[in-house]
């Protein structure tokens, strides 16, 4: 337990004077004065607000990465691109979340900067994977269209409506 840069015990008008970035830890009657029985370092100071920035960011990003490789799961025409557009909105909200919790627990401006670089990078990433994907399908289902001679996407007239 350290102590705080001025003389425990300091009383203003029956209040304890604190410092930044110390705590009391408990208060003891003596007379008629509550004094602190001893002081812990504020977890709001710079170096909680580092550690908790870091861990917001790579929580944040750990789960943008798990989006990004959602995103990149294999297609078909069968399931379409679904679940790969439910990746890139999961890295998109994840960076976000990330970037926006550092902001405003004041965490140190070099976590923020990098969360949010490193996470446009992966929402870049996924985003551009699921268009490619998108345009790979749309070719496959042009190649068939070509094959078959008929669309693939909606329905064929009816005969009975051309009689």
């Amino acid at each position: 337990m350290d102590n705080p840069p001025y003389p425990i015990g300091s009383v203003m008008n029956g209040h304890v004077m604190t410092t930044q970035g110390w705590v009391m830890l408990g208060t003891r009657l003596q007379g008629s004065v509550m004094t602190p029985t001893g002081w812990v370092k504020d977890a709001t100071t710079d170096a909680g607000r580092l550690g908790a920035g870091i861990a917001i960011g790579a929580a944040g990003l750990l789960v943008g990465i798990i989006g990004l490789i959602m995103a990149n799961a294999s297609v078909s025409l069968m399931t379409g691109t679904g679940t790969n557009w439910t990746g890139a909105a999961i890295t998109i909200i994840a960076v976000i979340s990330a970037t926006l919790a550092n902001f405003l627990i004041k965490a140190p401006l070099w976590t923020t900067i990098v969360t949010g670089a490193v996470g446009l990078l992966l929402v870049v990433l996924s985003v551009v994977s699921v268009i490619y994907l998108e345009v790979q399908l749309e070719d496959r289902r042009q190649e068939l269209e070509d094959v078959f001679g008929a669309p693939t996407q909606g329905l064929a007239p009816s005969p009975i409506a051309q009689a």
